[in-house]
């Protein structure tokens, strides 16, 4: 039959909806059968790939011993997680708008935000102060909604094609 990404219970469930694919079902012994959904290894990176643009997160678990050699159930491991938000693959991208990356240091009376555009390679750092209040979960916008001049913080810019080096200022 070939090798396969195989899913169990509610995730079986939640692919065989989003994907269309069909749900079975395993009874390895016990009193209820479990829901089963599986994809083969070939086609595994455009299901992701739907996954994915659905807004799902995926976490990738693979075989990490040789099951010849294992005694029992073969040990198994999660070896990669994709989300939306870790996408970098360029032909999984929404090519008409920016794609941002961003992370925040609020550690002190400032905080640092970065803010990376992967499509372009844009990156903007900023420091604000923690008083300012505009660092805080659901409070972050897109920089193209900033306004010249409405930052209250240093911030400096960086452009792939620029050469001048980057640095931030406390």
């Amino acid at each position: 039959m070939g090798d396969f990404y195989e899913m169990f219970e509610d995730d079986a469930k939640l692919a065989s909806r989003e994907l269309g694919l069909t749900l079975t079902s395993r009874n390895n012994g016990g009193a209820a059968e479990i829901p089963l959904a599986g994809v083969p290894v070939k086609a595994a990176t455009e299901y992701l790939r739907r996954l994915i643009a659905k807004g799902h997160r995926v976490a990738i678990c693979e075989q990490i011993e040789d099951p010849k050699l294992a005694k029992g159930i073969v040990r198994r491991a999660v070896v990669e997680t994709v989300t939306p938000g870790t996408v970098l693959t360029d032909d999984w991208l929404i090519r008409n708008r920016n794609n941002y990356i961003v992370a925040v240091d609020a550690r002190g009376t400032a905080a640092g935000l970065a803010t990376l555009d992967i499509t372009t390679g844009e990156l903007i750092l900023e420091v604000v102060p923690a008083a300012d209040g505009r660092v805080g979960t659901g409070t972050l916008r897109s920089p193209r909604a900033r306004r010249p001049g409405g930052s209250s913080g240093d911030v400096v810019r960086h452009r792939p094609d620029d050469t001048r080096g980057m640095g931030v200022r406390p």
